[in-house]
This record gives C-alpha cells, sequence and structure tokens, in this order.
C-alpha cells in the first residue's frame, strides 16, 4: 500500500516533470524536434536514476527480509522500490509521449519536402 504523502510526492515529480512542446507557437519544427531530443534524454537519465533506486530498495528488502527484527524495514524499501518503478513508469509515458510527437513532426516536415520537391523532368520541359 503507497502512503498518501509518497503518493502527493510522486504527482507533484509527475507534473514537474511534465513537459509541453510549444505546438503551434510558431516555433520552427527543427527547434522543436532538437527541444524533444534534448527533454528525452533528460528524462531518460532520470528514468534510470529512479530504476537504479528501485533496484537498491528492492536488494536491501531481499537483504534485511530474513534479519530478525528487519521485516518492517524492509518493508518499507519495498514500498520505496514500488514507488520508484511507478515514477520511472510515468517518466517513460512522458517520453513516449515526446517520441509520437517528434514522429508526427517528421511525418510533417516529410510531407512538406515532397509537396514542393519539383521532379527534374517538368524542369527540363520548362528550360526548352
Amino acid at each position: 500500500m503507497v502512503k498518501k504523502p509518497l503518493l502527493c510526492s510522486l504527482m507533484v515529480l509527475t507534473f514537474l516533470l511534465g513537459f509541453q512542446v510549444f505546438r503551434g507557437s510558431g516555433v520552427h519544427p527543427d527547434q522543436e524536434i532538437d527541444t524533444i531530443n534534448q527533454e528525452i534524454e533528460r528524462l531518460e537519465e532520470v528514468k534510470v536514476g529512479f530504476e537504479a533506486k528501485a533496484l537498491r530498495h528492492e536488494s536491501a528488502a531481499n537483504r534485511l527480509q530474513f534479519q530478525q527484527g528487519q521485516y518492517i524495514i524492509a518493508k518499507k524499501h519495498w514500498e520505496q522500490a514500488e514507488i520508484n518503478r511507478l515514477a520511472a513508469k510515468k517518466v517513460q509515458e512522458q517520453i513516449d509521449a515526446l517520441k509520437k510527437r517528434k514522429k508526427s513532426l517528421l511525418q510533417k516536415q516529410e510531407s512538406r519536402n515532397r509537396s514542393t520537391h519539383i521532379p527534374i523532368s517538368l524542369l527540363d520541359q520548362g528550360i526548352k
């Protein structure tokens, strides 16, 4: 069971890690893609940190569970491990959303590039 203060801190963390892309604000798509790439990189590092903390807590819990009088402390470590796994999962969801946005931008750029492309054969006809 996750205690309310811990759940609240997880929610605050999720809010703080939230990233809103400049949708429709006149930012050039290349700049937006660069910003998305930087944010994905940063969030990957944050996710790895949460996963590492989860592993440390789980390892501590597994070590303590069989020591006399340490089961309650082990249980707290398991709870902290679960909280860190949930945080890593939330960060991964944000990464996935950014990757989806990036893919959409790249597809829009590609379709714009195709629509402005004039085949050489048509250019040759105009030169004659």
